[in-house]
């Protein structure tokens, strides 16, 4: 039986994947540098210090990861006021499980602030007992650290923890640590390879109309 749900932030509860591009394009376009569209795909789900090696060594920037990271995170806390709209079903959702007395949980692979400041700007910041970022972690998604500590704030063992994703970064994430794992999968993710999630769902609002039996049913598939 689950008893507690984790959610994963971006283009889970948000549509903010395209901002971060926006936000990279912006940064590289300082250096007089520009990035194709290609590269987009590869660094959804991985952690910023990933994203900042990644794109250093794609543009030939003239930045060490931690002051890319620092430029970024800028961007984005200034973009938060026209990105934070909740993707369809989110605010259900939440109510949802709230009147199944879950415990609920953040666990985001973006920075301290800006998970703070988005779910505010949501106004659900205060459904959530705790709230995982990069910032608590030695290493982000795809390794489990991020959901074992939510699982210990939360106190659920793993294994009655739901966790819900975009990214196979993310889903990898959960299920090592030992969690049942649904995805809605990110838009701007091709040919994603999702074997071993509990169940794929195309939006929140379909995962809302099975929501007792993916509950109950944890260990297996169910028809949605």
């Amino acid at each position: 039986m689950i008893k507690a749900v984790i959610f994963d932030l971006d283009d889970l509860m948000i549509d903010s994947e395209i901002y971060y591009f926006e936000a990279m394009d912006l940064l590289l376009n300082r250096h007089g540098k520009s990035a194709p569209q290609e590269w987009f795909g590869p660094m959804i789900g991985l952690d910023n210090y990933q994203c900042a090696e990644y794109v250093i060594e794609n543009a030939q920037l003239p930045l060490t990861p931690v002051e890319y990271i620092n430029e970024t995170q800028n961007i984005m806390i200034d973009f938060i006021p026209k990105m934070a709209t909740p993707n369809p079903g989110l605010l259900e959702l939440i109510d949802d499980l709230l009147g199944l007395n879950m415990k609920l949980g953040v666990a985001s692979n973006s920075f301290r602030t800006y998970v703070r400041l988005t779910l505010e700007e949501l106004g659900i910041i205060d459904f959530f007992s705790c709230i995982f970022s990069a910032d608590d972690v030695v290493v982000g998604k795809p390794e489990p650290e991020i959901y074992l500590l939510a699982a210990q704030c939360l106190g659920v063992p793993p294994k009655h923890c739901l966790a819900l994703e975009d990214s196979p970064s993310g889903m990898t994430a959960a299920l090592a640590a030992g969690m049942s794992c649904v995805v809605i999968p990110n838009s701007h993710i091709k040919e994603a390879d999702f074997t071993g999630a509990m169940h794929v769902f195309q939006s929140l609002v379909e995962l809302r109309k099975t929501l007792p039996a993916v509950l109950n049913n944890h260990k297996g598939r169910i028809s949605s």
